[in-house]
Order: structure tokens, then sequence, then C-alpha cells
């Protein structure tokens, strides 16, 4: 029975060691990759087409239309070769893992105070599929990770994205599935100061960011579904009801 526990806890150091390793080596490619990524250019265009697309298109990935898993909060088998994916894969694996050998590791939620994601090419990809629905409109109740959709009570029948849909839906993007309620989406990530909001992150309106969310673009604009444009737009960040805190889903 001793021999028996003692190659138990043989095995399990082996497969630690075997686990960081991997861990370390992956890690380490993903980096390599991530220093060839570019730093946004000055461009008249505040949702920065130019910078992520030529980025994603030359790993051969199609940032506007490609495909996503909706059902997954983090980045999952089809990584591709994107550095951000990969980075975001090694790292939920290895807690898996690690949890497994009963050597800790941590189960990644929403609402952890922490980001979800990492990588500017994750925060592009949001901001570029966003960017898709310029002119969609507004619709309260509307949007799911596919699309716009029907809203509720008077936009009964109309579709399109309330505020919250729409982020969802361009989240959806980094393989990050929101909730759909503002107020939850508040909770979702790392709260920063808005001094320090960084592009891609999540600004919010309303006690507990109940009334209002947008995605941030830098340079003093946001991106968002609007009821009082009636649709989604491009708009200069409005102060008055702001919440304290940015959200960041992304870190870079």
């Amino acid at each position: 029975m001793v021999e028996v526990v003692k190659a138990a806890k043989v095995l399990k150091v082996q497969g630690l060691f075997l686990l960081r390793s991997a861990i370390a080596v992956t890690i380490a490619i993903a980096l390599v990759l991530f220093m060839g990524v570019p730093r946004a250019a000055a461009d008249d265009n505040p949702l920065g087409p130019n910078v992520g697309t030529a980025f994603l298109n030359a790993l051969g990935l199609n940032p506007t239309g490609g495909q996503y898993d909706p059902t997954l909060p983090f980045a999952g088998p089809s990584q591709g070769a994107d550095p951000a994916k990969i980075m975001n894969g090694v790292m939920g694996v290895g807690q898996t893992a690690l949890g497994a050998l009963g050597i800790g590791g941590n189960s990644a939620s929403a609402g952890a105070g922490r980001p979800l994601v990492y990588g500017r090419a994750a925060v592009e990809r949001v901001i570029q599929r966003g960017g898709t629905q310029l002119g969609v409109p507004y619709s309260w109740g509307g949007g799911t990770v596919r699309g716009p959709s029907g809203g509720v009570d008077y936009d009964s029948g109309k579709v399109g994205y309330d505020c919250s849909g729409f982020t969802m839906f361009s989240y959806a993007a980094a393989g990050v599935k929101l909730p759909k309620y503002s107020g939850d989406q508040y909770n979702a990530g790392q709260k920063v100061p808005v001094a320090q909001a960084k592009r891609g992150d999540l600004l919010f309106y309303g006690p507990g960011g109940s009334q209002h969310v947008v995605i941030y673009l830098g340079n003093g604009q946001m991106l968002e579904a609007s009821g009082s444009a009636g649709k989604v737009t491009v708009s200069p960040v409005r102060t008055g009801g702001m919440t304290p805190y940015a959200v960041r889903i992304i870190a870079w």
C-alpha cells in the first residue's frame, strides 16, 4: 500500500512538472507573437480598421465575419493562430488541470474582478465587429450574441439592439459572453477609474450601470446602441450620469 501511495505521488509531481513546462513553452510562444502586434496609429476612423484588420488578416483570420463560439466565456479549442486566444486558452487549461491535480487552480468566471481576456488583437476584434452594425436600429431589449433581434414592450417586433445587447454581440467576437443586463455587465470584469479607461473598456451610466453601457474607443469617442440617436453609432463621450468606474473585459 505504501508503495502505491508513493507511486501516485511521483506521478502527480511528474504530471505537474510536464504541465508547467508545456504552459511555459506555450506562453513564451504567445509572447513572441505578441511582440509583432502593431500599436494603433492615428486614424480618422475611430473604429481603427487598418491596424486590427491587417494583423488579423496576416494570421488568416477574418475580424468582421469570422466564426466564434458564443457559448464559451473564454477562447476555446478553436484558437487558431491568434496569440490572444493562445494565451487565454493556455491560462484556462492550466488552471483547470492544476485544480484537477488538487493543487489549486482558479475557475474563471464573470465578476471575478479581473479582465476576462488578454490582448490588443481581441480589443480590435470587438470594436470591428461592433462597427459592422453601424446604423442598425435601436430596439429596447433587442440583440443577442448572434446579431440584432426583436425588442420588447414598445419596441416589440422592432429588430435591432439595445445598449447591452449591442455590447454582448460585440464582445462575442473575442469569445466573451457578457450578461444581457447592463447592471450585470458592470460587475463582469475589472473596475478601473474612468480617467484610466482604455480603448475597448465599457463605460456605464446610472446607478450600478443600470441605465446605459457603451464601448470606449479612445480620443473622447464611444461606440453605442443609442436610444436618443435611434441606432448604433459613434458618439462623443458623455460624462453626465457616468459611473465612477469603467469595466475592463480585455486587458492589453
